[in-house]
Formats: structure tokens, sequence, C-alpha cells
């Protein structure tokens, strides 16, 4: 068959182009009708169904009939469509081809890198701290998914916890959580990533369109487009760092299951089974979003998005400590919640089927993140309601985890969402404070009272402009900053109460150190 083709062009090629674009017409209108009537076959093996396989044969009919048949019969309308769409195809592959032999050199200027490794001195420092503030107190955060707007949000909250002097024993991330939890975890400073991301964009689109990869992922066994999702991470953030080099906190990584669509995690605790996966493709695993990506292979098995299941990281980290291999359960949880909240009233207008699933998607998660709230806060917390931020919240051991013994105490539960409409009016009059002292990025960016708002409303799909990158930033910094003096409120008692040996009062702690929340 290549010969034959090589043949007829041969013939034609030192003719005029006339000539060419005949016999490309001649034989292409031949192959097209075989590879219309192959797609059509294909088309009606994928279904099973007698009605949904007569709509696909009346319908290929239909098109064949009025687009195909004319297209294949009349030459002269051939020739001239098969001209003009040779010349557009060569030109727009040429300059694909160009531009992704051009991006690897360039990539250093398009996509930003910082330092991929663990850093020993930032774990050191890590190790000081928690000895000096919490021995005997178990602090674990949890980071919900939401994209760069979420990994922009959470920056900002483990500034604030690092510039308080709170330690951070257990680090439970989903989807946009993981990539700023996963790089923290390697020993970064949540500066460094906020600096990483203001540069530059991360240019993942780039990555996903490039010709290789695009071909690659379309034709190629066993390649996908989240295994170009696990390269765009391990080239911007991770390297080749396994999970077994994560040192303190202990980072847990939430995914979905693709078959069974249960939790799944893995862990850097070397006893987990998980810790010789690479971080880079735990993180592609946990925010490969359906729709948006394919499930991404690690091992024998498959795993997508871990916001699926639960987008908080609250059940993958209660999993976790059922587990035989960690007896040390948590004092203090923070739940760092970037979720995107869609308030979208019934105007009573005709909705498109597309629009409805999403909804019905919507109300599921929003039920779901609801009831958890009311089990780890006894439900005492509402993300609508402005009457119930006097944290911390508890709920004993025994009512999540099940277990009874040392830890059947009580768990002190701070939720931190700034973008909540129960936080709405602390954040915009902060953000009113902060612009009438004239509080103004170096990069031109504006904070004020509409900026939780704005950065609420950003798509969880999008990355972010460094505008938006330093909004998001000071909205986690924000509201961690206004419950900072709860929690270690909150720590001081645990510590008191252990070295006495002394049970504690959640009541006393709650009263003592929920005035704390409160402050402006």
């Amino acid at each position: 068959m290549a010969g034959y083709w090589f043949w007829r062009f041969r013939r034609v090629a030192g003719k005029d182009q006339v000539r060419l674009v005949r016999a490309l017409a001649g034989n292409g209108r031949r192959l097209f009708a075989v590879l219309y009537a192959l797609v059509g076959l294909y088309a009606l093996l994928r279904f099973h169904q007698v009605a949904e396989r007569a709509a696909i044969a009346v319908g290929w009919g239909v098109v064949g009939w009025l687009i195909v048949r004319p297209l294949i019969t009349e030459g002269a309308r051939t020739e001239k469509l098969m001209m003009r769409s040779f010349t557009i195809g060569s030109s727009i592959l040429a300059v694909w081809t160009i531009a992704s032999l051009a991006y690897d050199p360039l990539s250093f200027w398009i996509s930003p890198r910082q330092n991929r490794a663990p850093n020993p001195t930032v774990y050191e420092e890590r190790e000081h701290l928690r000895q000096a503030e919490a021995p005997d107190v178990t602090i674990a955060v949890a980071l919900s998914g939401g994209g760069y707007r979420a990994a922009s949000i959470h920056t900002g909250v483990l500034k604030a916890l690092e510039a308080h002097r709170i330690p951070i024993h257990y680090l439970s991330t989903v989807s946009g959580g993981s990539i700023i939890g996963s790089y923290y975890a390697m020993g970064h400073t949540p500066q460094d990533f906020a600096e990483l991301l203001s540069r530059k964009k991360p240019g993942l689109p780039n990555d996903l369109f490039h010709l290789w990869n695009l071909f690659g992922a379309l034709v190629m066994p066993g390649r996908s487009d989240s295994d170009t999702y696990a390269r765009h991470f391990a080239h911007l953030y991770f390297g080749d760092t396994r999970l077994s080099q994560i040192r303190t906190p202990t980072l847990l990584v939430n995914v979905t299951d693709y078959v069974s669509g249960e939790r799944e995690v893995f862990s850097s605790d070397r006893a987990s089974g998980t810790a010789d996966v690479r971080l880079a493709d735990a993180v592609a695993a946990s925010g490969a979003f359906p729709g948006a990506f394919e499930p991404k292979k690690v091992g024998n098995r498959h795993y997508m998005d871990g916001g699926v299941v639960e987008n908080l990281g609250l059940e993958g980290l209660r999993q976790f400590l059922l587990s035989d291999s960690q007896p040390s359960k948590p004092d203090i949880l923070i739940i760092s919640d970037a979720s995107r909240e869609d308030k979208d009233t019934d105007s009573g207008e005709k909705r498109f089927r597309f629009q409805l699933l999403k909804d019905a998607s919507s109300a599921s998660y929003q039920a779901l993140r609801l009831h958890l709230y009311r089990i780890y806060t006894d439900t005492s917390y509402h993300p609508e309601d402005d009457h119930s931020l006097v944290q911390p919240y508890f709920q004993q051991h025994s009512h999540i985890y099940g277990t009874v013994g040392k830890h059947d105490d009580h768990l002190f539960v701070f939720v931190l969402n700034g973008t909540s409409q129960a936080e709405r009016r602390y954040m915009e009059r902060r953000g009113e404070e902060d612009a009438a002292k004239g509080f103004s990025p170096e990069d031109g960016s504006v904070i004020n009272g509409h900026t939780a708002e704005t950065v609420a409303n950003i798509a969880t799909l999008s990355e972010l402009t460094k505008a938006q990158v330093v909004q998001g930033v000071w909205v986690g910094e924000t509201i961690a900053a206004k419950y900072a003096g709860a929690i270690r409120c909150t720590l001081q008692h645990l510590r008191r109460a252990k070295l006495e040996k002394q049970a504690i009062d959640p009541e006393k702690v709650r009263t003592d150190c929920g005035t704390a929340s409160l402050q402006p």
C-alpha cells in the first residue's frame, strides 16, 4: 500500500499542482469513504441497545447522504476543498511542530523551576519547632481540593501557621491541596511556592498540547494525558522525589480508586506500603479530575481525583490513622477548606442537561461536605452560619475513629474557610482595613473588601495570574491568622493537661480560647 502511494505521488509530483491535488482527491475520496464506513461501524459496536444502534445508523446514514456523498462524487468540489484543507492543515502542523520543538529549550523561561529535592535543613528546623512547641501534642492539617485556587489559599494558611509557630505532624491533602502540600512536605517554605507561582503560570496547557505528548497519549498504548500531568509536576516541583524521602510532616495524598470508587491514600509513612511511589505520580493521581484527565496508573492500579470521594482529606486521614502502624492520633485538627461554593439561585429558567448534571453532582458533594462537618464539629459548624464561628469545635476521638484507649479524649477542630459565606463579613472588613492602610503588593494586585469573593469565584481548573496568586495567599493567611491565637491557646491547654496528667475540659478550652477567634 505504501509503495503504491509512493508510486502515484512520484508520477504526479513533477507535474503541476493541479494534477497532484487531483491525485490526492481521487485516492482521498476512496479512502475517506472507507474510513467513514469504518468509523460508523465502530460507533455501532460501541453501543449495545437496539434503540441506540438504530439512532446511530440513521444519523450516520443521513450525514453520509447529505454531506459525505457529494464530497465523494463531485470531483471539482473535492479538489477545491482538499486544496484549502491541505494548505491550512500543513500550515498548522508546521507551526505546531516548530512550537513543540522550541518549547523544551525555552521552557526554562516559559515554566518556572525551583529546587526539586527535599531540603534537610528545613526538616531539622521543623523538628526543633515540634520539640519546642508541641512535643506531646499531635496536630493534623487537612488541605482541601480546588485546583490552583486552593493551592494559593493553602499557601497562605501554611505561611500563617509557620509564623505563629504551630507545628504540623500529619498533612492530609486532596487534588489542588496536594500540590502545595507535597511541595511543603519536601522541606520547602510556603513563601517559596508563592514566589514560584507568581513568576510564571505553571504552563500545563503547553505540556498537554505539546505535539509529541498529545499524539503519544492518543496512539501509544499505555500512555495517557495523566502521564503528561505527572511529568509536568515532576518538571516543575517534585523531580524524582519519592514519598519515602519525606521526613516531616507525614504526608497523605488522597486519591480515588478508579475501579472500586473507594478512598485510597499514598503515604510517606514507610510502613504504609506506598512510600516508594513518586511524588509527581501521587499528585497527578490526586488531581486527575474526571473529564479533564484520564485515570492515572500507579503500579498496577488506576486512580482519579481524590475529591471524587471526599474533597476535604478527612476520610483519608481517618483511614490512615486507623492503621496498625499509627498509634498516635491527633489532638488538634485544622481543616483548610478552599472548596468552591456555587451559589446559583433558582431563576426558573430552562437549563441544559449538562448544567443539570453539574448541579446534581454539586449538590451531592455539598451534602457530603456538610455531613463531614456535622461529624467532626458535633453539628456546631456550618459554612453559611456566621453564628457558628466560635472555635475550636470538639468531638470525642471514639466517635470519629471508633477506638477507645489512650486517646479516647477529645479532638479539637478548627475550620479555616476564608471564602465561605460565614466568614465573608470578616474578610470584607479585613480587606477594607488593609486597603485603607495602603497595603498594595508590588505586582499591582488589589486587596480590598471584595478580594475573598474574587478568589472564591476563580475556576478550579484555571492557572492563576500573579495578582490572583497574591490574593489567594492573602485570603489563606488572613483567615489562618484570625484563628491562630485560638489554636495556640488550645495547644497550651492540651500541653498543660498532659503535663499534669489531668483530663481536659473541652468546654473550658472553648470558653478560654474561643474568644481569641473572635478578635478582629
